[in-house]
């Protein structure tokens, strides 16, 4: 998916008021001057970086520099998204502009949506499943250890991997979204999942009752038959909608009401715990094409970045990665294991003599703790570096990224843009 873009947008408007920066030359000259940028709010609480820039010679601006998250600004969050830029910087622009009361006309438009106009950032990312959370920590550590670009070695900045951070052309970077979702603060999803029932295929009733005579007729329909949040929707119809769908989800007051499980025996998640679930077994490798490396590429025009393209480039420098085959993964059982016990489980699990390596004292010391977690290293350990205990670094990226789940598109979670049949302007 496209999970950040900064662009030049054609739109002749009056400044936007905001600060200025100013440099002077030591003969007070000026060197440079522009506006600051301000933030746009959207509907989730996400916002958008946009400042007025050039001149038309008439005290107005050209260009309508946005830098920021579209997909986040659109959806409401970003953890499954599309790659139509096209889409998404349409709807990006006719969005911002009307929050900033500007006016557009249909050559701008056309502009914009035959996508002549300039792009000078483009971050691009795919989701690789490891098999659970405590994998895809432990892929990160392997990762920062045993990896490298042309860039150099890994660096590692709280819990993201990066590759040419500081790059003024290219970067990676790898992370887990559900640990970023759980950061909170501009990375947490909007506070409307946390109310709204997951609705899947496998799940056709929701909130059913299990005893429907303790309840009225009316009370049960209401509560079993709750509305779907539909994320495209115009946001004029959005409060309204949200209301509908908290009436319609309001659960009986007589007593407290039981919920029918779904077949594995689990009951009915909301849309943020799906959501974050769906994260938590999964890496995220995303890619930073900076100004300088769109240039040489020839890739400064938002239309020649189609979906083939941008899944040409992100194979492309992913594949610039170099990794080792496999690193020993630490096990969840040895996460489960007392700091002072877990290099002797690791070195044991992998075949080694403990009794020939470790101190007379040491050896019986972590023996009597080990065995309180069943594992006797007195004996050597009979699967000795078994598959589901290694993690194979190469093997995660160059497989088939993850596809966002089915029920994303029921709640219609995705971006998707539809462009109307005809041209209308919000010109005066």
């Amino acid at each position: 998916m496209i999970d950040w873009i900064s662009a030049d947008l054609p739109l002749i408007h009056s400044p936007i008021p905001a600060g200025r920066t100013i440099r002077l030359d030591s003969d007070g000259s000026v060197v440079f001057d522009y506006c600051e940028s301000v933030k746009v709010q959207g509907s989730y609480d996400s916002s958008i970086h946009v400042r007025s820039y050039g001149s038309d010679g008439n005290g107005k601006a050209t260009i309508l520099r946005i830098d920021g998250n579209p997909s986040k600004f659109l959806q409401g969050h970003n953890v499954f998204g599309c790659e139509d830029l096209i889409g998404l910087m349409t709807s990006l622009y006719t969005s911002i502009a009307t929050r900033l009361n500007l006016k557009w006309d249909y050559e701008q438009l056309r502009i914009i949506k035959t996508g002549e106009y300039d792009i000078r950032r483009i971050d691009i990312n795919r989701m690789f499943e490891v098999g659970s959370l405590d994998r895809a920590r432990a892929w990160l550590r392997a990762a920062e250890l045993q990896s490298s670009t042309r860039h150099g070695r890994c660096t590692r900045k709280g819990g993201t991997a990066y590759w040419g951070m500081n790059s003024r052309r290219w970067a990676l970077k790898a992370y887990i979204k559900s640990e970023e979702l759980a950061a909170g603060k501009s990375h947490s999803l909007p506070t409307m999942f946390n109310d709204i029932l997951l609705d899947n295929e496998n799940f056709k009733t929701r909130t059913e009752l299990l005893s429907k005579s303790e309840f009225t007729e009316t009370e049960t329909k209401k509560t079993s038959q709750p509305k779907i949040y539909d994320a495209s929707l115009p946001e004029s119809k959005r409060g309204d909608h949200i209301k509908s769908i908290a009436a319609s989800t309001e659960l009986p007051t007589k007593k407290k009401a039981n919920y029918k499980t779904s077949k594995s025996g689990s009951t009915q998640k909301t849309l943020a715990e799906a959501i974050i679930e769906f994260a938590s077994s999964k890496i995220r490798l995303e890619l930073v094409m900076r100004s300088m490396e769109i240039k040489k590429l020839g890739l400064t025009k938002a239309k020649t970045w189609t979906k083939e393209k941008i899944n040409e480039i992100y194979e492309k420098y992913v594949g610039r990665l170099n990794m080792t085959h496999n690193v020993q993964m630490t096990s969840e059982k040895m996460m489960n294991l007392p700091r002072s016990l877990q290099s002797s489980y690791m070195l044991w699990s992998q075949g080694t003599a403990l009794k020939d390596i470790l101190p007379k004292p040491t050896f019986y010391r972590h023996r009597k703790g080990l065995l309180k977690y069943g594992i006797d290293i007195n004996f050597m350990c009979e699967d000795a570096q078994p598959r589901e205990n290694k993690i194979y670094l190469a093997e995660v990226i160059t497989a088939k990224p993850v596809e966002a789940p089915s029920w994303a598109n029921v709640h219609k979670l995705i971006f998707n843009y539809q462009d109307p049949d005809t041209v209308k302007t919000n010109a005066a």
